[in-house]
């Protein structure tokens, strides 16, 4: 299969971290199919994250909230690579 016809699999990691996003802070949190259900499961959460709707449309935005002493992010990862270049 032509490297152009593989479809990229990736996981989404939900980390948390705190205000300035440094990676020494970064704890992570869950595993999503998607960005969309990382968002989702804020929006679910949020009252116990501690978290504002400002935040939530900011992380639909962005795949990141802004400006709590935690915050939380989202990267991808490929899932599963066949090869190391699969990774770049």
């Amino acid at each position: 299969m032509a490297a152009s016809n593989r479809i990229k699999a990736e996981m989404y990691i939900l980390f948390s971290c705190n205000a300035w996003h440094e990676y020494s802070s970064f704890e992570p949190k869950a595993v999503f199919s998607s960005i969309e259900k990382a968002a989702d499961f804020l929006q679910k959460n949020r009252r116990k994250l501690k978290l504002e709707e400002d935040d939530i449309e900011c992380f639909r935005q962005h795949s990141q909230t802004q400006g709590g002493n935690t915050n939380y992010l989202v990267q991808s990862c490929p899932y599963n690579p066949v090869r190391a270049r699969d990774l770049e």
